[in-house]
């Protein structure tokens, strides 16, 4: 009888400590991705910021520089004009 006991104590507690073992992975698996959760989303925020920030950059600088040929055509069909007037 008391053989059957040990046996019964070894065989509940190492289920029990299989069942701790578990948990704890649970546990453990749970903050794990709820902190990559939180970290993914800040690292997102932060390169949309600079996605949005490269991409105005490029607009404004095609801007400028579509000003500046429009600019350049419309002196160079001015000087032109006043050319052949003088002619």
């Amino acid at each position: 009888m008391r053989a059957s006991l040990t046996t019964k104590l070894v065989v509940l507690t190492t289920a029990l400590a299989v069942v701790g073992v578990v948990a704890g992975f649970f546990v453990v698996t749970l903050v794990v991705r709820s902190h990559t959760k939180r970290v993914l989303a800040a690292t997102l925020s932060h390169h949309q910021g600079t996605l949005s920030h490269l991409q105005r950059e490029s607009l404004e600088g095609m801007v400028r520089t579509s000003s500046a040929a429009e600019s350049n055509e419309t002196r160079g069909s001015n000087v032109g004009k006043e050319r052949g007037a003088r002619a």
